[in-house]
């Protein structure tokens, strides 16, 4: 069961980073309060892979920190060198966890 809610958590990781980025390059329109929905099912996601999953110690910590960079997100510019480099950082830290957990 902690299998599936780390893949639909990277799911939703990857679909969010796919239409942030396409916000970015204005390559298609994209409503921002879609952006919106997809980034808080990614926040719930993550909070109840914390909660319900079986994770070892370092996978959980590891899934904390991607959490705190997606909580720190709206702090930024958006679209701005900070709000890119925590979004990969998130993204990047919470594959870490799919693929080694």
């Amino acid at each position: 069961m902690s299998d599936l809610f780390l893949l639909v958590g990277l799911i939703f990781y990857v679909v969010n980073y796919s239409v942030g980025l396409i916000l970015f390059f204005d390559k298609f329109k994209v409503a921002k309060p879609v952006h919106k929905v997809l980034f808080s099912a990614l926040i719930i996601s993550l909070v109840l892979i914390m909660f319900l999953s079986e994770l070892s110690a370092l996978s959980m910590i590891l899934t904390g920190v991607s959490l705190l960079c997606m909580l720190l997100l709206p702090l930024g510019n958006k679209g701005g060198l900070y709000h890119i480099i925590l979004s990969t950082l998130g993204i990047i830290i919470f594959a870490v966890v799919v693929f080694t957990s």
